[in-house]
């Protein structure tokens, strides 16, 4: 199991999974546009 390899599973349904990842691109957006980060 993937848990006796010390990885962590996601408690939840696919869909609140989707959900958690769609909030945090939202708020790391948000983080990286107001830091003025640029890509050369």
């Amino acid at each position: 199991m993937m848990q006796d390899q010390g990885i962590e599973t996601f408690p939840g349904t696919p869909e609140q999974l989707a959900s958690l990842l769609n909030e945090e691109l939202i708020r790391w957006t948000n983080i990286v546009k107001k830091s003025g980060a640029k890509v050369d």
